[in-house]
């Protein structure tokens, strides 16, 4: 296949390259600006969403408050002070024990209970209709109903569990500072929750170091009772030793008296010391200290903290975003028609000869023997070519796009002579009789001469713009090869330029099979011998296979295809069979491509 040196911008793939294309900076902006209506769109939807949520949900309050755990005040039982603090300093757990504590359900029962919140109804436990299956099998039980102290436990764990959920209670830094934090419905009951919890804890670490102060003060009596008696039995045996009579030696009497002195004497000072002991833990825990308090008690929120109407709408909107992005990413690759024109090439393997913007339909115009403004309604609108002012009918940006592709097809015949051209497309009204025509007027020059064949027979756009339906053409040509001056029609304004129409006979099969059929061959080459360049407007392909006979016959085709209609499958299938049939490919030629794309 020929591959020409194309100019910049151009994609022109390397056989065996992968079809994948690298995704640029233009393709990002290209997707977001055809899918920006699709994001915009989606964004809306998800905001109003969210803004619908803020306005239906209950809004919360939350109350904070905080609260400072000083180690321990009060030591262990016969513990030294300062060793019991220092320890206690040491304990690196112990702000977080105390925070657990705080979250305990032994506080949020008491609470709870306080504050009267099991009729609550943020706490209350929802009333649930029996299912049929309960129903049913509440007929096979012997039971009459659940007992009262069974509903009055699951309401108050319904209500523990809602209390935990709102429930919030972090160590700020490493601090011994403690921050609570309680939600609810409702802006004055959140304080009120919040500083509930704080005096429970409060009241729950002094009555747990009043009861520890009342077993200690019982151990310590019975401690004491028991090296009183052992003190007075020591004493006693002493007494009735030293009274006794019995016959022993002298130095049998002394060891035991000594022993016995000792034993009284050692169980004496252990009573005293334990008993200044006792005395003095008994003077610390006489009134226990909590080691916590409050620093910073309960407001009223002035603001709801749930929900964050900005930061709901902002984060639906973004969620929207992503969505409306996932919606047209899937409908882009859902989407097969071209929409880059490197995709084109890449899919066919391919050289893009040009890229040809689209043509406003109030500059369709075409002076012939009567002037007269076409319609696209009526197919007419691939006739550029044949106007007078050509230029200024098409408009700056098409007559550079034209311009262009005269450059490539120049180039190309650099490489290989090309005499006969044919134009094509997979489908109808892709514009490849705008391209053939308007490639014809611009090839149309002093030293070439262009002739413009028209094949179309289901179609004889092109031959009823510049012939009458009586009027000789192709037919004639064919059946009578020396009537070839009298069938043709030159352009009345672009000199050097002619067109073949189709005539007024009827045709007895395709005009391109006729004319690739092997007795009509010395007519096709007659035609390369009278004229330089002779251009065929061939069918497109879909609806006139025949077009795979005669593309074999010609030097190379070119293919014409819609930006943004034509399937790239389509064109890579359409472009395949025309390589199957053993014709040249020159390249391609995306029609109707808007101008920001081309530019771009």
């Amino acid at each position: 296949m020929y591959n020409p040196v194309l100019r910049q911008g151009v994609p022109t793939p390397l056989a065996g390259q992968d079809k994948a294309e690298a995704i640029s900076i233009r393709d990002v902006f290209r997707f977001v600006r055809e899918s920006l209506s699709t994001i915009l769109v989606a964004m809306l939807l998800c905001a109003v969403l969210g803004a619908t949520f803020c306005l239906m949900v209950k809004p919360r309050y939350t109350a904070n408050a905080q609260i400072l755990i000083e180690p321990a005040r009060t030591p262990a039982l016969l513990q030294e002070p300062a060793r019991a603090a220092a320890t206690l300093e040491t304990e690196t757990g112990r702000i977080e024990s105390q925070i657990q504590v705080i979250k305990s359900a032994q506080i949020a029962g008491d609470v709870i209970r306080q504050l009267a919140l099991l009729d609550d109804p943020e706490f209350k436990l929802p009333a649930r209709k029996p299912s049929l299956f309960a129903l049913l099998l509440g007929l096979f039980r012997d039971e009459q109903g659940q007992e009262l102290s069974d509903i009055e436990a699951a309401r108050l764990t319904h209500a523990v569990d809602t209390f935990n959920n709102r429930l919030a209670v972090r160590r700020i830094g490493q601090s011994f500072v403690v921050e609570v934090q309680f939600s609810a419905e409702d802006a004055a009951k959140a304080s009120t929750i919040t500083n509930a919890v704080l005096d429970a804890y409060i009241k729950a670490d002094v009555a747990a170091k009043a009861d520890t102060a009342r077993r200690g003060s019982t151990w310590l009596t019975e401690r004491l009772n028991e090296l009183r008696d052992q003190v007075a039995a020591s004493r006693g045996a002493l007494e009735q030793f030293k009274a006794s009579s019995d016959v022993q030696s002298a130095s049998e009497r002394t060891v035991k008296l000594a022993q016995l002195e000792s034993l009284t004497q050692t169980q004496s000072r252990l009573y005293d010391a334990f008993l200044q002991r006792s005395l003095e833990t008994v003077q610390n825990i006489t009134y226990p200290v909590p080691d916590a308090r409050i620093i910073a008690a309960a407001v009223k929120p002035q603001s709801k903290s749930f929900p964050k109407t900005g930061l709901v709408i902002a984060f639906t909107g973004l969620v929207g975003a992503a969505l409306g992005v996932g919606i047209a990413m899937a409908r882009n690759g859902a989407d097969r028609r071209i929409r880059s024109v490197k995709a084109a090439a890449a899919a066919t393997n391919c050289s893009v000869l040009g890229a040809i913007a689209t043509i406003p339909k109030d500059r369709i115009v075409i002076r012939g023997e009567a002037a007269h403004r076409v319609t696209a309604a009526k197919g007419l609108a691939a006739l550029p070519a044949l106007r007078t002012a050509w230029a200024r009918g098409l408009g700056r940006r098409a007559e550079s796009d034209f311009r262009a592709l005269k450059v490539a097809f120049n180039t190309a015949q650099l490489a290989q002579p090309i005499k006969r051209l044919g134009i094509t497309s997979p489908g109808r009204g892709e514009g490849k009789t705008t391209v053939a025509t308007s490639l014809a007027a611009v090839l149309a020059t002093a030293e070439c001469r262009v002739l413009l064949v028209d094949l179309c027979s289901d179609d004889r756009t092109l031959s009823r713009s510049i012939a009458p339906d009586s009027a000789p053409g192709l037919t004639e040509y064919l059946a009578d090869p020396q009537a070839l001056p009298k069938v043709v029609v030159p352009h009345p304004k672009i000199k050097e330029l002619y067109v073949l129409p189709l005539g007024s006979a009827p045709f007895p099969s395709s005009p391109a099979e006729m004319l690739a059929a092997s007795r009509h061959l010395p007519n096709l080459e007659a035609l390369s011998q009278v004229f330089d360049i002779v251009i065929f407007d061939m069918p497109d392909t879909e609806n006139a296979p025949e077009s795979f006979v005669l593309a074999p016959r010609l030097d190379a085709i070119v293919v014409v295809a819609e930006y943004r209609r034509t399937s790239i499958d389509v064109l890579s299938d359409t472009v395949a069979s025309l390589r199957g049939s053993r014709a040249e490919v020159l390249g391609l030629v995306v029609n109707k491509v808007s101008s920001r794309e081309i530019n771009a």
